[in-house]
């Protein structure tokens, strides 16, 4: 018979399979045990289904299976075990509380893996099972195990605070790397004090030296800033607390300070978005066009486009500072390529009525198209179109075209429009001559 590759389309096939034959497919697993990767997927999904109704005839040949060369086979084992936890959980914790023991990673990863249905149902009960791998020390099991204490803040986020506090004062430097990317969904203000239980961290911040970073940060050589911005870095590389820090230092009176602040949460919380985006909105309430440009800078470090990061982007696309508009542009392009659908939000601002929101969409589209030639297609079809708005975003993307500068002057030359729409045309025709001479 055919596999499918799709582990969608296999997982169907097994059902289907043990709802017509029952136990009897324990003899085609058995052959497919020694099949193809897709073969070996399919094995494990119809012993995870044989698992819900006798778990003691799977467990054995999925722990072999969770060893597999092949991810996409290991990842079959953890949904299969899943599969399991659904219908006997009495047996399936117990079997995974000794997985967890094993010898082989691999193995201890799928265990952990399996546990996320049960957490976000039952938290109590798979605590005594992530406990005993708190001390990882692979790092693939180490992740396994921070993605169920985030599974588990979904539902109940003060046991993650308690058993997080608890597990630190340990002082295991592998159990606080679990722990940091563990509770990265509570708020920013929780995990710095979730953070300070590590004995380590609360040595290392005896070495902070505010004043010497304040006195950097405030310089204006943008090279000692760049010293300020090291320093910070270099401090939450050995597990110093620097939330604090950047908070009273966005709240200085010196702008080159707050700055400073900003762009150092953009390079120490890469991928922590709650934290970016706390010190992202800090900046888009400041006076000085300078620090809100550094907020509108981190955002390109958001992991997740979610509804909170494109409001963010909504506003600072309406700041005076073409300069803020640019950075804000830029920070969406960047967005762009981690998700796509992030050009709904391009479009949109592409059909405003605002000037500098436009603006944010042309520079957004600058660097795509510097990247990906077909969004060329997209401004010939805004010079089409009857969108005047789009016409005018189109001819300022063009003037910011100077790699392009030929197809650009082509599609400026289409252009039919208002008056403003065709002032914007001649001065971005002028801005592409002058580059080229």
């Amino acid at each position: 018979m055919q596999v499918p590759k799709s582990s969608t389309e296999q997982r169907k096939l097994a059902k289907e399979m043990f709802k017509n034959y029952g136990m009897e497919i324990l003899g085609l697993v058995k052959e497919l045990e020694n099949g193809d990767w897709k073969e070996r997927s399919l094995a494990c999904f119809l012993l995870g289904e044989i698992g819900t109704q006798t778990p003691s005839r799977a467990f054995n040949s999925l722990k072999e299976a969770a060893s597999d060369d092949d991810w996409r086979v290991r990842e079959a084992v953890a949904t299969a075990l899943t599969e399991i936890s659904h219908k006997r959980e009495r047996d399936f914790l117990e079997e995974m509380s000794e997985w967890v023991e094993d010898d082989n990673s691999k193995v201890k990863r799928a265990a952990v893996e399996s546990l996320r249905f049960i957490a976000r149902r039952k938290p109590q009960k798979i605590l005594y099972i992530i406990e005993k791998v708190k001390t990882e020390p692979d790092k693939y099991v180490r992740d396994a195990v921070s993605h169920i204490l985030r599974e588990i803040t979904k539902v109940d986020p003060e046991l993650v605070e308690e058993t997080c506090k608890k597990w630190l004062r340990e002082g295991n430097r592998y159990t606080f790397l679990i722990v940091k990317h563990g509770i990265k969904k509570l708020d920013p203000g929780k995990q710095e004090s979730i953070l300070q239980q590590s004995p380590k961290r609360q040595a290392s911040n005896q070495t902070l030296n505010v004043s010497k970073i304040k006195t950097l940060a405030a310089d204006k050589e943008a090279g000692e800033r760049r010293k300020a911005l090291k320093e910070i870095r270099e401090l939450n590389r050995i597990g110093v607390d620097v939330f604090p820090l950047l908070e009273d230092l966005v709240k200085d009176e010196r702008g080159l300070v707050r700055r400073t602040a900003v762009l150092a949460a953009g390079l120490v919380y890469k991928g922590e978005d709650r934290k970016i985006l706390y010190f992202s909105r800090k900046a888009l309430k400041d006076d000085d066009w300078q620090v809100r440009e550094a907020g509108a800078n981190i955002l390109r470090n958001v992991q997740e486009i979610n509804e909170e990061t494109l409001k963010l982007i909504l506003k600072y696309s309406r700041d005076e500072k073409a300069i803020v508009n640019r950075s804000i542009g830029d920070s969406l392009a960047h967005l762009y390529f981690k998700n796509k659908e992030v050009l709904v939000t391009i479009d949109s601002l592409a059909g405003s009525n605002l000037q500098s929101q436009r603006k944010t969409a042309a520079f957004s589209l600058r660097n795509i198209i510097n990247k990906e030639d077909s969004f060329l297609q997209k401004l010939k079809a805004w010079v089409k179109g009857k969108d005047d708005n789009k016409k005018w975003t189109a001819a300022y993307t063009c003037k910011l075209l100077k790699k392009r500068r030929d197809e650009a002057e082509t599609i400026l030359k289409e252009i039919k429009g208002t008056a403003e729409t065709m002032k914007m045309v001649e001065k971005s025709l002028k801005e592409l001559k002058k580059h080229k001479k």
